[in-house]
């Protein structure tokens, strides 16, 4: 038996699953810009993709390409500190006594960097979702139960 308090909290979950999905997706996309990849172009396409399923307005796609261009920056920013960081773990392991201490320094810099990431990455989202209206956010959310289905 079901009462009417569930059924609110019930679409919470799939929004905050729909949401998960697309912080899923950035990151994949901050994995492609830390390595170079062509985070753009993978970028237009999977934005593309999600504002057609939504019917997005050419203001609203304007908007939404504004804040993935500009968090696509930060990420090229930050791909600076991968590529720092990755050479010093080359210098540490080259090293005749291997540095237990630098190793732990380099992990937390590195974990310090993803935080970097992720708070870049929930901000555009949450830019984005403030672009859509609350009927096309609840769009993507149906498409993306359908699609956990598969």
């Amino acid at each position: 038996m079901t009462d009417m308090t569930q059924k609110p909290r019930h679409r919470r979950w799939w929004i905050a699953g729909g949401i998960a999905l697309a912080l899923v997706v950035a990151v994949g996309a901050a994995s492609f810009a830390f390595h170079g990849h062509g985070i753009e172009r993978f970028a237009e396409k999977r934005i593309d993709r999600m504002l057609d399923k939504v019917d997005a307005s050419d203001g609203q796609r304007a908007e939404v390409a504004g804040i993935v261009q500009a968090a696509v920056a930060d990420m090229k920013e930050l791909r600076g500190l991968y590529r720092e960081t990755r050479q010093t773990l080359i210098t540490t392991l080259g090293e005749e006594t291997v540095d237990r201490q630098a190793l732990e320094e380099l992990r937390q810099q590195r974990m310090e960097t993803m935080d970097q990431v992720s708070r870049r990455l929930v901000t555009a989202l949450a830019d984005v979702a403030d672009v859509l209206t609350p009927e096309q956010r609840r769009t993507l959310v149906e498409h993306m139960e359908r699609h956990e289905r598969r």
